[in-house]
């Protein structure tokens, strides 16, 4: 979605503030901090994924992905296999871990993501097997 399409969207949804407000209430946490989103927020909201192209890197443990999360297209994600090097209070040592990283911008020295939504265990999983079914196609 290019800026001034993304601008416009705001912008209604600012104008028509009912709307907004059924809007902001329907997907708690979309327009807010990290410190509003609590953390089992990610599950109680239904996001729609679907992968829309997935590319391998000269990394074999880095793909970049385009999503779509509820007709919102996101270019560029970055998806990492990491494995564990030692013991945490969720994974052992062995364990193999996926993050997703969201496009970014740099703003001085610190790095903003352009978009994000909470992702919950149940997404990533889709995530990573929509990935790999590109991948092997």
């Amino acid at each position: 979605m290019s800026s001034d399409r993304l601008s416009r969207v705001i912008r209604g949804y600012q104008e028509q503030s009912s709307r907004y407000k059924y809007f902001y209430q329907e997907v708690p946490g979309m327009f807010g901090t990290n410190k509003e989103v609590k953390k089992d927020e990610a599950s109680k909201v239904e996001y729609k994924i679907t992968v829309e192209a997935a590319r391998a890197t000269k990394n074999e443990h880095i793909v970049m992905a385009d999503l779509d999360v509820n007709g919102v297209k996101i270019k560029s994600c970055m998806v990492k296999e990491i494995t564990v090097k030692q013991d945490g209070q969720k994974y052992k040592a062995g364990d193999t871990c996926y993050v997703l990283q969201f496009p970014s911008e740099t703003v001085g020295d610190k790095y903003y993501n352009k978009v994000w939504f909470p992702v919950s265990n149940k997404n990533m999983e889709d995530i990573i097997s929509q990935i790999q079914s590109k991948l092997s196609a």
